[in-house]
Formats: C-alpha cells, sequence, structure tokens
C-alpha cells in the first residue's frame, strides 16, 4: 500500500535543505526519544489523535544520509513497531523536500507497507487501518514540519553583540 502526505514551508528551498544538511538529521533526532537506544536503531512514537486522545505506538526508527536527486532532497527512514513486529506494517519511504517557488518549499512523505497477518490484514487495511497509516503519516510529517522551522528561524536570529570591544 501507498501513502503520501505534504505540507508547505514559505521559505526558499536551498534554507529548507540547508537546515536539513547542516543539522545532519537532527531533526530526526528530536523526534526520537533519545532514552530508547537499541543496537543502533533508535525508539519513537508514532501516533495520531483521536478527539482529545491521543494513540500511538513505540516505533524502531532507520534513517540514513539525505541525497539529492535532480532538485529534490531525499531522506530515507523507515520504521517498525517495536513489539509485535508480525502484527504491525514496516513503513518504508522518503521525506522529501522539493522547491514549489521562490519562497516555498513543499516537505513531502511518500510511504509504502504491506498490511501483516496475510488476507485478514488486507481487510482490515480497507476497513481501517490504511486511514490510520494516513493520520500517523500527517502527525509525523507535522511534527518533522515544525521542527525544521524552529531550525530555520533559530538560524535567522542575529546574533548578540559582543560586549568585549
Amino acid at each position: 500500500m501507498f501513502i503520501r502526505y505534504f505540507v508547505e514551508l514559505p521559505y526558499p528551498w536551498q534554507r529548507v535543505a540547508d537546515a536539513i544538511g547542516q543539522n545532519k538529521m537532527s531533526w530526526v533526532e528530536k523526534l526520537i526519544d533519545t532514552s530508547c537506544q537499541e543496537e543502533g536503531r533508535r525508539i519513537s512514537s508514532v501516533g495520531f489523535n483521536l478527539g482529545n486522545k491521543r494513540i500511538q505506538r513505540d516505533v524502531k526508527v532507520e534513517t540514513i544520509s539525505p541525497m539529492v536527486v535532480g532538485q529534490s532532497l531525499f531522506c530515507p527512514i523507515k520504521w517498525y513497531s517495536s513489539n509485535h513486529k508480525e502484527l504491525f506494517p514496516i513503513m518504508d519511504g522518503d521525506i522529501i523536500v522539493s522547491p514549489l517557488g521562490k519562497d516555498l518549499t513543499q516537505l513531502s512523505i511518500n510511504a509504502q507497507y504491506t498490511p501483516p497477518l496475510a488476507w485478514v490484514g488486507k481487510l482490515a487495511d480497507k476497513a481501517l487501518f490504511h486511514r490510520i497509516g494516513e493520520a500517523t503519516l500527517a502527525d509525523f510529517l507535522e511534527k518533522t514540519k515544525c521542527l525544521i522551522t524552529q531550525f530555520i528561524e533559530i538560524e535567522k536570529e542575529p546574533e548578540s553583540e559582543s560586549l568585549i570591544a
């Protein structure tokens, strides 16, 4: 199954790409619970809000360095359940940064997964789980957008002038 979600950032592509590249994926690191490191894989929570209740699951996250392809920056990412892996899909995809205009950049995630549990999983996916996957990706990308925006805004702050002449 394929899922895509995107948001827009009111910054030039180069600023967004620089924020990701200069911070060496630290925007992803901030989404990850650093107290949960296991064999080079990092643990994070992914989920979505349902009314005023948060539905989430701990997942192991794997990333590799971003790469530029054409005019887009691709950041490969994969996550899977940290418990009962056989009951949940493995999400495998890319976070993509693409220019839309002079001061507008699209941040998107394209991911794919195979529903677990054979035909029962496929039926459940058609009925509900695909929508849960979409909500989870949307939540993850919105958090990513916020972190990238923070990096860019911090970069824009003028350095305080030294009092020492």
